[in-house]
């Protein structure tokens, strides 16, 4: 069986905190709750034993725009699972050196490839041993790459939702190569690989 190590959080900040004119916060809150179940059963079989919470922001997690309380429920992610916030992976080297990384949350198009944690600096790293993500762990805003919430909430004059990725996003990613890889009938993650490696 396949063996992760931490799993890193980017932009799921506190769904109440979130603009409610730009975004629809019960869909959003709806979205938090499905990956954290998710989440809950990838850490579980995969044996990850860290989590790194990155909402830009949340520097020590105690202010409002923290990562939202769904994924720090105690019986889903009891207290035998390290936790800590960080930005960059050398802030908390012990989380990231020789380990195998999985990538949650929002957006698939924007945060989760460009932040300092996304996936095209992890790949850079020579002392990551790997990254990972699956479809039901992240989401993105609108129709198409680079689309924002603000821009989509303007287009269609209401707030918005987060759009749930699927297989297909990840198998038809121009930017990276993702290699399916499955866990159990249902569960399964991609690994992330440069093009042309």
């Amino acid at each position: 069986m396949l063996k992760l190590h931490t799993a890193v959080i980017i932009d799921c900040p506190t769904h109440s905190s979130l603009d409610p004119k730009v975004f629809d916060t019960q869909i959003m809150y709806k979205w938090y709750c499905d990956v954290a179940e998710y989440l809950k059963v990838i850490i579980e079989l995969t044996c990850i034993e860290n989590i790194v919470y990155a909402s830009y922001g949340s520097n020590h997690e105690v202010n409002d725009i923290c990562t939202d309380i769904v994924f720090k429920n105690h019986k889903m992610f009891p207290g035998k699972l390290n936790k800590a916030s960080a930005y960059s992976p050398y802030e908390k080297a012990k989380f990231f050196e020789d380990k195998k990384i999985l990538l949650v949350g929002q957006s698939f198009y924007t945060c989760i490839q460009q932040r300092e944690l996304g996936f095209v600096n992890l790949l850079r790293t020579p002392s990551i041993a790997g990254v990972y993500s699956s479809p039901p762990l992240v989401g993105y805003f609108g129709v198409g790459p680079g689309s924002t919430p603000d821009d989509e909430s303007k287009k269609h004059n209401c707030p918005v939702g987060i759009v749930k990725a699927t297989d297909k996003d990840f198998e038809n990613d121009k930017r990276v190569n993702w290699i399916r890889e499955d866990l159990t009938d249902i569960y399964r993650v991609f690994k992330c690989e440069p093009i042309n490696s």
